[in-house]
């Protein structure tokens, strides 16, 4: 290359090691990664819903573009104001992002889910019959009475004197 500009990919990816774009990529998946794991492990202690891992994901996910451009405009030395261009991506990122996040279920759609899972889980002997109810009318306990009365003396082991 004798002197001449460098063109092509070779010039992408200096201009990518000297923005530090690939650092600043790898830097947030990993800790992306460390941070699920950790959210996984708190969540199965004390037993969280599935849904708070998956839009943790889908979050740590959309930001990841957004960490990108952010190191490719202030990756470079001396280019610490945001430009038009970058202002356009990265409000364009955080819309597509809002969109998507909004058709998931919100937290309180998650508290909704669980507590009628845990409703469903009970077993059948802790809930009453649906015809039954816990406790009787008081018209219900006349009813019974009044053919404890009718019954014939026979039938229930016992002389009565009326």
């Amino acid at each position: 290359m004798n002197g001449s500009t460098e063109s092509g990919p070779t010039e992408f990816w200096t201009r990518l090691r000297r923005r530090k774009v690939v650092q600043w990529g790898l830097v947030y998946v990993a800790g992306a990664w460390g941070f699920l794991q950790g959210l996984e492990y708190v969540s199965e202690t004390f037993h969280w819903p599935e849904q708070i891992r998956q839009l943790s994901f889908i979050a740590l996910l959309i930001g990841l573009p957004i960490v990108l451009v952010l190191a490719w405009y202030h990756g470079d030395r001396g280019q610490q104001r945001i430009t038009t261009p970058e202002f356009a991506i990265l409000t364009l990122l955080l819309l597509l992002g809002g969109g998507r996040s909004g058709t998931t279920s919100t937290p309180a759609t998650l508290g909704a889910k669980t507590a009628h899972r845990q409703r469903m889980r009970r077993s059948v002997t802790q809930r009453p019959p649906s015809r039954m109810r816990a406790h009787p009318s008081p018209s219900c306990h006349s009813r019974i009475a009044v053919a404890l009365r009718t019954m014939p003396s026979s039938w229930t082991g016992s002389t009565t004197t009326s």
